[in-house]
C-alpha cells in the first residue's frame, strides 16, 4: 500500500511537461526583458565610455557571447535538454515546434533587415563591425525570443 502512495505522488511525465511548458512561456517572457535591457546598458555603456565606442573581446562581451548561444540552444531545442526524453517529447509537442519554428522565421527576418540597414548606414557612415554583428544577432535572437514567447503564451491560454 505505502508503494502505491509513493507511486501516485509522483508526478506523470504529461504533469511535469505540463509544469515545464508553463515555466518556460515564463521564463521566455523574463528572458525577453532581461536581454533587451542588457542591449541597452551593454549599448550605452560601450557609446559613453569616456574613451569613445569601444571594439575588442572584453568580459561584457564574453558574457553576452555565452547568453546568446545559451538564447539560441533555447530558441533551436525547445529547452528541456535535462529532462527525459519522455517528458522533452510532451512539451516540444507540434504546437510548441511550429511556435518556435515561427520564431525561428521571425528571427531570421529581422536578423536580415537589421544586416540590410547597417550596410544602408554604412554607406554613409562607417560603422564599426563589432556593433553591426552585435545588432544583427541581438534583433534576431529578441525577435526570435519575442515571437516564441507570444505563441507559447497564447497556447497555454487556449489549452
Amino acid at each position: 500500500m505505502a508503494r502505491q502512495m509513493v507511486k501516485s505522488a509522483t508526478p506523470s511525465p504529461a504533469e511535469r511537461a505540463e509544469r515545464f511548458s508553463r515555466k518556460r512561456t515564463t521564463m521566455l517572457w523574463l528572458e525577453v526583458a532581461l536581454f533587451g535591457l542588457w542591449q541597452t546598458v551593454f549599448l550605452v555603456a560601450r557609446w559613453t565610455s569616456p574613451h569613445g565606442p569601444r571594439a575588442g573581446v572584453t568580459t561584457d562581451v564574453l558574457l553576452w557571447m555565452t547568453w546568446v548561444v545559451v538564447l539560441l540552444l533555447l530558441i533551436g531545442t525547445g529547452g528541456g535538454t535535462l529532462m527525459s526524453r519522455e517528458v522533452r517529447r510532451l512539451v516540444n509537442d507540434e504546437v510548441s515546434t511550429a511556435n518556435r519554428h515561427e520564431g525561428q522565421r521571425w528571427g531570421f527576418w529581422a536578423a536580415m533587415l537589421v544586416a540590410i540597414a547597417v550596410y544602408l548606414i554604412s554607406i554613409v557612415q562607417p560603422a564599426i563591425l563589432t556593433y553591426a554583428i552585435h545588432a544583427v544577432v541581438s534583433f534576431g535572437i529578441g525577435a526570435a525570443l519575442i515571437r516564441y514567447a507570444w505563441l507559447e503564451r497564447r497556447a497555454d491560454r487556449a489549452a
